[in-house]
């Protein structure tokens, strides 16, 4: 009988003893967890926002613009690249030129050169036709062929704001419809209707997105 009882004063005794032992684990495990839901919960830019908003791609096309300048029909051209940023931003630049020159009154051939960064914003991106907003800043020159032989060239800032229609063809291609408005300021006597409808210019692109 006294055996019996010493056996199980030694377990209570062992259990005692060892209990503040695991507590001190259940605390040791318990801590790394505490870290990590803290960590969950101090909403990283990579754990807020969805994956797809770090998509990085690029893109490039080819515009061609048309419009009437001086009473004339006037084609201007050229292609336009950069990066998607996430889902909805765009960032690049592009470079456009008149197709042909043009004569003025006096004889004198003139042509349109332009280029500068763009920045701008894609609506419904998933959707088969994106509607974007874009602006064009940057530098236009004019350069004057004269009759005798030299040529006059004037440079001017340039503003181009553009809305337009992305319809997806297949996979990354696709073929935008757009209209885009051109300020330039200290515009030439030549190119004078340029603010007026002139600026006005109706556009074909086509490139691809990813």
């Amino acid at each position: 009988m006294n055996l019996i009882k010493q056996w199980m004063y030694g377990l209570v005794f062992l259990s005692l003893s060892t209990a503040p032992a695991f507590s001190q684990e259940y605390e040791a495990v318990e801590e790394p967890y505490g870290r990590e839901v803290s960590q969950n919960v101090s909403h990283t830019p990579a754990e807020v926002l969805d994956p797809d908003e770090f998509h990085f791609g690029v893109w490039i096309n080819y515009q061609q613009q048309f419009g009437v300048l001086n009473d004339k029909f006037i084609t201007i051209g050229g292609p336009s690249f950069g990066f998607n940023l996430g889902k909805h931003f765009l960032i690049g630049g592009g470079i456009y030129s008149t197709s042909f020159n043009l004569l003025d009154s006096r004889g004198n051939e003139n042509s349109l050169f332009y280029g500068g960064g763009i920045i701008g914003v894609r609506w419904n991106p998933n959707s088969p036709v994106v509607f974007r907003t874009q602006a064009l800043i940057g530098a236009a020159a004019f350069d004057e062929l004269r009759n005798d032989g030299n040529t006059d060239r004037i440079t001017s800032f340039i503003i181009v704001p553009e809305v337009a229609f992305d319809i997806k063809i297949f996979g990354y291609f696709y073929l935008s419809l757009s209209a885009s408005y051109k300020y330039i300021a200290d515009l030439p006597q030549e190119f004078s209707k340029m603010q007026g409808l002139g600026a006005l210019t109706g556009n074909v692109s086509l490139g691809f997105s990813f």
